[in-house]
């Protein structure tokens, strides 16, 4: 019998990029509208028996951002942390922290981000993960660090940026360029350069912030200044590495740890990754820092 596969890429994902540049040359406008409408559209993906174990031994809350209810999740007792995932991603996926966090007295505070997981929404907005993880700071207080994969360490940065108050940042393969960021989603959908064009000035016109200004790169040296830990894998193929080392370069204070073999999702599950996250937090001794 064949092995069923595990979080099959959905139907719409494989048919986008091959339907998305006929819908351009038969209509410029259309494309336009549904580049703005792809952007903001994150796919629910199941999580495993593993994830659906760690979700039964947390506290499960809701706080209300924008009328809709978002899903929390608390583990232990002590000072928080807060991890937030990455794009399609959930809070369950930090599941491997939590043992090791509670057991150096650290509260793991995770959500499942607006349109994400258990929480509600069909569009998913930066702003909106920013004004979750400040209505977390209400209820919590100051962070004893935010952790943030891929997507999740630009809603840090720009919740720090906005006021949120956290001793400590760890940015696990998260995208720092703009350019990059909006250049990777274009190729994904097989869309042109003219859309991404599109794209910025509608998101000027909407909220008079162009892309490149909440980005990790351009905010960095904007927000106080804090020990920075950035973690990424030398194989990553969704999230490249030179994104942490043009950080590294703007930052020199900034620490980089360097994984091989990881890639972009595994790098949450390894003991080092996470012990280094730890050590980090904890100011313990360094442990290796792939240089």
């Amino acid at each position: 019998m064949t092995k069923k596969k595990k979080n099959p890429i959905p139907v719409a994902l494989r048919l986008i990029p091959y339907l998305f540049p006929k819908l351009e040359k038969i209509s410029p406008y259309l494309a336009n509208r549904l580049v703005v409408q792809l952007f903001h559209w994150p796919f629910r993906f199941t999580p495993t028996p593993q994830e659906k174990e760690a979700a039964e031994r947390a506290e499960k809350f809701n706080i209300q951002i924008n009328n809709k209810n978002i899903q929390v999740y608390a583990w232990g007792e002590g000072k928080p942390v807060l991890l937030v995932h990455g794009w399609s991603g959930r809070g369950t996926q930090f599941r491997k922290f939590v043992e090791p966090f509670n057991a150096c007295g650290l509260k793991v505070i995770a959500i499942d981000g607006p349109a994400h997981g258990k929480s509600e929404g069909r569009k998913a907005h930066a702003r909106e993960f920013v004004q979750t993880v400040i209505k977390l700071q209400e209820i919590y207080g100051e962070f004893e660090a935010l952790i943030g994969h891929s997507f999740g360490g630009v809603v840090n940065v720009n919740s720090v940026y906005y006021g949120v108050a956290a001793k400590k940042l760890i940015l696990i393969a998260s995208p720092t360029i703009a350019e990059d960021i909006i250049a990777n989603f274009l190729k994904k959908i097989n869309a042109s350069r003219e859309r991404g064009v599109y794209f910025n000035e509608w998101l000027f016109r909407k909220n008079g912030v162009r892309f490149e200004e909440a980005s990790i790169f351009v905010l960095a040296d904007k927000i106080p200044e804090m020990p920075i830990l950035v973690v990424h894998d030398e194989d990553d193929r969704d999230v490249p590495i030179h994104h942490a080392e043009v950080l590294k370069g703007k930052l020199p204070h900034t620490e980089l740890y360097k994984t091989k073999g990881l890639g972009h999702m595994r790098i949450l599950k390894d003991e080092k990754v996470i012990n280094r996250c730890l050590d980090f937090i904890m100011g313990a001794g360094l442990a290796e820092t792939g240089f």
